[in-house]
């Protein structure tokens, strides 16, 4: 809860940033530049007002989130938050906080709505947002705004409730010296290219980006070792380098989009090279080097991005960027199978299991890697009564065209059999990734 004079500052910043963003409504110059980073803005529902609009408002909860407020929505604790919403949205605010009292109920749905739309989409984009993408085409501009995000920092950490003491420390790059934020985005600028390696170190801490070959993903890493036209004169070349560092066979498959800063968006110029359109088995603890083709790039820029997938997000999907001519992951999603998922996909013949005098139950699914999984299950004498035949227990798993890539089998003696065991498939080794699974039938055979 805020007094009525906290509020005529929250009202203030406000006016200030919505004067702010209406003198970029159209602004030519951003219009470009973020086209060219491959936002589209042909759709209605996607102009640039919308778009700064969306960027200030992760700027503003970024804010909220790095004073540790907490993260889930209160609409007494996110008023600030709130009025910028609605003064994007109405194109006004109510000047007294009574006023301000007088619209909550009406419009906290709203609010909610917005506060989630700008959180989910934080990962996917730096922050102080629009001041790094202001910083390309108008400095002054961009000066602008992040004085007035300071000043809507320390407004925010002037409140107590609903955040903690600590604080992340981007907020202390934000009030002392923001031009941290932009290290490696200028190549031809000298004074604003930050050369030091502390403070590269630094930058790389606070923004907590790993360098792309230090990462493995399910014992598979990969590092860019060179660029240039070093295949033809035709295309640019990205060479990188893919290891498989597991004691069995990986299959690997890249796709990939570049982002320049210059070009825009480019796709690769056919499949990635060597690992080819369906990706390849690489054999334990190797490497090949693969090439990525581009036709229009011709130069490689800090502040450029990759986005990347491995075998089709199935393993992960990466967002790199170039600093200071390293590759960072700026953004990645590792996947992960959930073993309930596959669970789910276990049938089984209750009408045949009836006719050997048995019963299958308590399915579970350990997933070792994306290619590897183990699948036990019970096996129990129907009724108590201890079949007087030989079985087999058989398993067959199908791919999402329903075709069998795996099949495996266990037997059992009837006089070993005691009226209950735990039966274990521990060997599957697939030529699919998990989650390619559709089904896996388990089922007795005499």
């Amino acid at each position: 809860m805020v007094t009525n004079q906290e509020y005529e500052n929250v009202y203030l910043l406000t006016r200030k940033m919505v004067h702010l963003v209406n003198t970029l409504a159209d602004n030519s110059e951003l219009y470009k530049y973020l086209t060219s980073l491959g936002y589209e803005f042909d759709d209605n529902d996607l102009t640039l007002k919308s778009l700064i609009h969306l960027f200030v408002e992760q700027d503003i909860l970024n804010c909220y989130f790095y004073l540790n407020y907490q993260q889930t929505y209160n609409h007494k604790l996110f008023i600030l938050f709130n009025t910028i919403v609605y003064a994007f949205f109405v194109g006004d605010i109510p000047w007294a906080y009574n006023e301000y009292q007088n619209i909550e109920d009406t419009h906290r749905c709203f609010w909610a709505k917005m506060f989630d739309i700008a959180k989910d989409t934080l990962a996917s984009n730096p922050f102080p947002n629009l001041f790094i993408n202001l910083s390309k085409v108008d400095s002054t501009k961009a000066e602008d705004y992040i004085n007035l995000l300071q000043k809507i920092a320390i407004t925010l950490s002037k409140n107590q409730l609903g955040k903690k003491k600590q604080i992340d420390e981007r907020i202390d790059i934000l009030l002392s010296n923001p031009k941290l934020f932009l290290s490696g985005n200028d190549e031809d600028n000298d004074s604003q290219q930050l050369e030091d390696d502390n403070i590269v170190e630094y930058i790389n801490e606070h923004y907590n980006m790993e360098l792309l070959k230090d990462k493995l993903f399910n014992g598979i890493s990969l590092e860019i070792i060179n660029d240039g036209y070093i295949k033809s004169n035709n295309y640019y070349s990205i060479i990188i380098k893919v290891t498989n560092h597991n004691e069995k066979k990986k299959k690997v498959q890249l796709k990939a989009r570049y982002i320049s800063i210059e070009e825009g968006l480019l796709d690769t110029y056919g499949s990635i090279d060597i690992l080819g359109g369906n990706g390849s088995f690489l054999q334990p603890n190797s490497f090949v080097k693969a090439a990525m083709d581009f036709e229009k790039l011709t130069k490689l820029h800090n502040q450029d991005r990759i986005e990347l997938d491995i075998n089709e997000g199935a393993i992960a999907s990466l967002l790199l960027v170039r600093e200071n001519g390293q590759w960072y992951i700026k953004q990645q999603k590792e996947t992960y199978i959930v073993n309930n998922d596959l669970k789910k996909k276990i049938e089984q013949f209750e009408a045949i299991e009836e006719q050997l005098g048995i019963t299958l139950q308590n399915f579970s699914v350990k997933v070792e890697d994306e290619n590897s999984m183990k699948v036990f299950c019970e096996v129990l004498a129907l009724n108590g009564e201890i079949p007087e035949n030989d079985f087999t227990i058989n398993i067959a798993i199908y791919d999402n065209n329903n075709e069998i890539v795996y099949t495996d089998s266990e037997s059992k003696y009837a006089e070993d059999f005691k009226g209950f065991e735990v039966l274990t498939f521990d060997r599957i080794r697939l030529d699919i990734t998990v989650d390619e699974i559709s089904k896996i039938r388990i089922y007795p055979t005499r």
